[in-house]
Parts: C-alpha cells; sequence; structure tokens
C-alpha cells in the first residue's frame, strides 16, 4: 500500500484522533472555510434542542477524515480496486485520495445562514440557487490563490467540483475516472456516502438520540465491484444489509422526530421572515452574486440585523420573539396520501391559495420524511458475496424493505390570537380534499390551572404505558 501522505492530528468528538492530509490545511486556513464556525450544521434546531450546537466546520472536517478512510479501506481490501490503480498508475492513488478527501472538506462550503433552512425559508426556489453551486465556486477560488502541490489543475478542479455534486459527467474529460470516486462524498446512486456517514452520528450525539446503526461496520464490509463490464461500483457485504437499512431508516426517524419538529419550523419560518423582511436594508439577496459579500454572510447576520439602528420594525420585532420564545403557532396537519414531489406541491399551493384569499396570516409548509431519495434508494445498492474460490461477485436475493416515506403539509399562523379561525379555515379546506389527505391531531400544550388526565397506571391486559403517557401529556 503507497505511503500515506503528510498529515496532521485533530481530536474530533464523533471519530476521535483522526489525521488529515496537510495540503488539505492550504483550505482550511482560508476566510471561505473558517466561515464555517459560524453556520450550525442544524439551523434553527438550536433553539429547540439546545445540544445541537454543532457547526458546518467540524462536520466538514468528518466527511473529509472519512472520504480518506473509505479509498484506504477500499485500497488495502477490494481486488477491483487495487487492480484499477494498478492499471492506470501507483502514483495516481495518493493523489486522488486527497481530491476525495477535498471534496469532503469543501462539499458544504457554499451553505447560507443555518444551512438548509436559509434555501427552505429564504432562497424557497432551489432552482434559483443551490449552496452545492457556490461550494464549487468557492473551491475554485480558494484554488486560484494556492501555489505548490495543493494547487489543483483545472482538470483536477473540474473532477473535485463534480465530486461535490455527486454527479459523473459524460464527457471525454471526466469520463476516464471511475464510477465510485463520485460515490464517496455524494453519491446520487444510493445515497450512501460519507456526508450522511457523518451527519447521521453527529446530529444523533449532539440530539442525545440512539444510534440505529454502525457507521463503522458501513465502509468495512464494502469493496468495489465490476458491473456491466466496465463500470466500477462501491457494493456492501451481503451480512451488512440490515445494518445498511438501518441507515436509512435513521435518517428517516431524524427527519420526523427533530428535523421537522414543528416548532423547529416555526423557528425557522421566523428566520426567513427577519432575513425577508431585512433584505432591503442589509441586501442579503445581492450578497448571493458577490462572491466577495457572501463569504461574510453567516448565522451573525441575525445579530447584525438586531445591532443595527437601520432595521424595519417588522424584523426587530420577529427577533424579539424568539427571545421570548413566542414562536408561531401550529394551527393544524394534514398527512398527503400521496407522497410525491407534484403532489405535494399542488395541495401546498391550493392550501396557499385558500388561506390568502381568506385574508388569514398563515403560513403553509411541507414536512417530508423519506430515504432522502423519490424512490427507493435500496433497489440500486449493490450487495456481494464470495463465491466458491474467494470471488467477491454481486449478491442475489437480499431482500429489501419498502420505501418509507410520509409527508405533511402544515399550516402556522403568526398572530396566536387567530389561530382558532386559521385552523377553521384548514379544517374546512380538508374536508374539500377528502381523499388526498388524513388529519394528523395537532399537539397542545395544556394550561396551567387545566387538570392533568388521570392514567391506568396498572400493567396487564397488553396495555401499551408508552401510548398511554403520550396521550395524558
Amino acid at each position: 500500500m503507497p505511503p500515506m501522505a503528510v498529515a496532521r492530528t485533530l481530536n474530533d468528538p464523533i471519530h476521535g484522533l483522526i489525521e488529515l492530509n496537510t495540503l488539505l490545511f492550504k483550505f482550511i486556513d482560508t476566510p471561505e472555510f473558517q466561515r464555517l464556525r459560524d453556520l450550525k450544521q442544524l439551523g434553527g434546531m438550536y433553539y429547540v434542542f439546545p445540544g445541537a450546537s454543532h457547526n458546518r466546520f467540524e462536520h466538514c472536517i468528518g466527511v473529509a477524515y472519512l472520504a480518506g478512510c473509505w479509498m484506504r479501506h477500499l485500497y488495502k481490501h477490494s481486488p477491483v480496486f487495487r487492480a484499477y490503480y494498478a492499471e492506470v498508475g501507483e502514483d495516481k492513488y495518493e493523489r486522488q485520495v486527497f481530491l476525495v478527501e477535498l471534496a469532503g472538506l469543501c462539499h458544504d462550503i457554499g451553505h447560507g445562514p443555518f444551512s438548509h433552512t436559509f434555501e427552505d425559508v429564504f432562497i424557497e426556489d432551489e432552482s434559483k440557487w443551490s449552496h452545492e453551486i457556490v461550494s464549487t465556486q468557492l473551491v475554485a477560488r480558494i484554488n486560484s490563490g494556492l501555489k505548490g502541490e495543493a494547487r489543483l489543475s483545472d482538470e483536477e478542479l473540474y473532477l473535485v467540483q463534480n465530486m461535490i455534486t455527486g454527479v459523473k459527467p459524460d464527457n471525454a474529460i471526466l469520463h476516464k475516472y471511475p464510477r465510485f470516486l463520485f460515490q464517496i462524498v455524494a453519491n446520487k446512486d444510493t445515497g450512501i456516502d460519507v456526508d450522511k456517514l457523518d451527519y447521521l452520528q453527529r446530529d444523533c450525539y449532539s440530539a442525545s438520540l440512539p444510534m440505529g446503526f454502525d457507521a463503522k461496520r458501513i465502509i468495512q464490509f464494502s469493496t468495489i465491484l465490476r458491473v456491466d463490464g466496465h463500470e466500477l461500483h462501491i457494493a456492501f457485504h451481503e451480512k451488512d444489509a440490515y445494518n445498511v437499512f438501518q441507515m436509512f431508516h435513521t435518517r428517516f426517524s431524524l427527519h420526523k422526530q427533530i428535523y421537522s419538529h414543528k416548532a423547529v419550523k416555526a423557528v425557522e419560518l421566523m428566520l426567513g421572515d427577519i432575513m425577508k423582511a431585512a433584505d432591503v436594508t442589509f441586501g442579503i439577496s445581492k450578497d448571493l452574486l458577490n462572491l466577495d459579500r457572501y463569504i461574510m454572510l453567516s448565522d451573525s447576520i441575525i445579530r447584525e440585523i438586531e445591532r443595527s439602528p437601520a432595521t424595519p420594525p417588522e424584523a426587530q420585532a420577529l427577533i424579539q420573539r424568539i427571545h421570548r420564545r413566542d414562536f408561531y403557532k401550529l394551527c393544524g396537519s394534514a398527512q398527503v396520501e400521496k407522497t410525491n414531489v407534484a403532489d405535494v406541491k399542488t395541495l401546498v399551493a391550493s392550501l396557499k391559495k385558500h388561506m390568502e384569499s381568506l385574508k388569514l396570516p398563515a403560513l403553509v409548509v411541507k414536512a417530508k420524511y423519506d430515504f432522502g431519495m423519490p424512490t427507493n434508494p435500496l433497489t440500486k445498492v449493490r450487495f456481494f458475496a464470495y463465491d466458491q474460490d474467494g470471488r467477491e461477485v454481486t449478491a442475489s436475493g437480499v431482500d429489501r424493505p419498502d420505501h418509507k416515506q410520509e409527508a405533511l403539509i402544515r399550516v402556522y399562523t403568526k398572530d396566536a390570537s387567530r389561530r382558532d379561525e386559521v385552523l377553521a379555515a384548514f379544517e374546512k379546506w380538508r374536508e374539500n380534499r377528502e381523499g388526498e389527505t388524513k388529519p394528523v391531531q395537532t399537539p397542545r400544550k395544556r394550561t396551567p390551572l387545566e387538570p392533568k388526565p388521570e392514567v391506568d397506571r396498572e400493567v396487564g391486559g397488553g396495555m401499551n404505558l408508552q401510548d398511554e403517557f403520550n396521550k395524558a401529556n
């Protein structure tokens, strides 16, 4: 195995002591990357879950580390992987390890304030702006100022940019590179990548939730298979199939339990309204088109808005409401029977139009929980087994669970005094959409004087005490 490049050691709360190629620090020690220290990984969740305080900075370092680990594991354990580098030249291996690590390091460098929240509540239309595209632009920007071994050639830069987006273009430049290079950082084929392996662990740790799978096994039980005679794809041992399935289920659970928590979404809507109200004064929209300005845009924008005497009263009032935990109120929820994107968008647009026609202070949002893709990614995951000669071959007969997905439509109100009006309008709309949606009970808090319902504490008769506790609370 070729010797590892000179490395520096860091202590990470998730992965412990880790080593990173010293060349990566040419990218880390820049204003573009250091900005990630001031971008919360989970956006508005920090206002609801006190432990969710981690930033994009440590996540990106963790992804770079795992990317290098995966490449080195494949070199050590995959005959097809070693054969590929024996063919193209061993000197290419360590350089490509660095390039994959770099793609992992910079994959989220383009995020806006409060990470995904920014795209959800400020941009709204991701076809017009994407943090992934900005990430590719910022990698090029950093690279233009570098010299020596750390500086990427034009072809290397193009390769890194496409590994960040997870798309292998069908052109002469990247045609010679194997498919697996585009499956490590952002895997658009199956969704199993080091980005997911890091954030699932990091988010569970910060939110004090149990991990439902073993991330190390995902890497340790992987190899490279030659598919259709030429394409080299990452595959996983058939005995680790359940662990792979649990990874997707963990993602589903996190989206349902914390990422889409009703209070989290309320805060995120308020953060979006603050930035929109202050946009004319602070020029946030214009900063998106100017990288010099954009790299100074971070979560601190809320403090800047609060501190400025030029801030519109509407934005200032919303900031004070967040401080007092006076969030927008959830009025009602409906589960969508058909969860495809087109149907959900149609229903959201219909409910928005209904609320606007009644001139109600309502906000309509969707919450979707799935395995990360419109269709079941498990159908595309490749598994391998050993034949009688000890060779790695494609495994058949691995049972794959159905695609688990749910979609909710929620309506919030900015004015708590009109909550009943909004709820009544929502229920009227839902009745007209019978068959397309079904009701979801909206939890409400008891008033201080409201008695707590009696709970039968006796165990027996198959009673589920957890269900009884949930009903009582």
